[in-house]
């Protein structure tokens, strides 16, 4: 979490950063900007709260789930 804390203070600074998340909370608490792909190709991208969809969970990851 440290780690995350600091890559948000550089994005603060207006330095761009890019890394990989497999944790879903984690990505959508840090990012500003999310990519989700599945079998290597890109699914969608955008904003954490237009892109994290109950639909995209379900067709990702197969599972139910109510945001």
């Amino acid at each position: 979490v440290e780690l995350l804390d600091l890559m948000r203070e550089l994005s603060a600074e207006g330095k761009t950063v890019i890394t990989v998340l497999h944790d879903i909370n984690q990505a959508c608490r840090y990012a500003d900007h999310l990519a989700v792909m599945q079998g290597g190709r890109l699914v969608t991208c955008g904003a954490p709260g237009d892109v994290l969809t109950a639909e995209l969970v379900c067709q990702v990851f197969d599972v139910q789930v109510q945001i």
